[in-house]
């Protein structure tokens, strides 16, 4: 019974929710993050301003095309989940370069990490929300979460940009 309701919830969620963004969303979050890495170098001009861009839920593994249990998402699907990682990561690069800001590529460290990875860094489709302990589907680890801390780190034990004169 509780598969069935899974399922059921499964189907509902997915005839409200797009697996691609349109590009008019991802130019207005490209423009609010610009403006947001921009305030935050006028407040504070010496600060090293960081954009961490997302571990993307399709890597290597995924792309391969393998239907699997824990990322139940068809060809067509799998390709839209794909164009929208790249259109985000391009936001944010964008972003980044347009308010003078350091960009950290969580998306490309995560390639080989996806959910049907032997080291996975984002969670896949577990099978039921309602199950006691079940991960939500998608979203970084604990493993995914400590290795994006490292690039953090590692990056800012790196010389920064050089900052312009006043």
């Amino acid at each position: 019974r509780l598969g069935r309701i899974s399922r059921r919830a499964a189907r509902w969620v997915r005839g409200r929710v797009s697996l691609e963004v349109d590009g008019q969303s991802v130019e207005a979050a490209e423009r609010a993050m610009t403006a947001v890495g921009q305030a935050a170098r006028r407040r504070a001009p010496a600060a090293r301003v960081l954009f961490v861009d997302y571990l993307p839920v399709a890597g290597s593994h995924e792309r391969a095309g393998v239907p699997a249990p824990r990322l139940p998402l068809t060809p067509g699907e799998l390709g839209q989940v794909t164009r929208t990682a790249e259109l985000l990561s391009r936001a944010f690069a964008t972003a980044a370069e347009r308010s003078g800001s350091e960009l950290i590529r969580v998306s490309a460290a995560g390639l080989d990490h996806g959910p049907l990875s032997p080291d996975p860094w984002i969670t896949g489709y577990e099978g039921s929300l309602l199950r006691r302990g079940a991960a939500v589907p998608y979203h970084p680890t604990l493993a995914g979460m400590t290795a994006v801390a490292r690039l953090i780190v590692e990056h800012l034990r790196e010389p920064g940009p050089a900052q312009p004169a006043s």
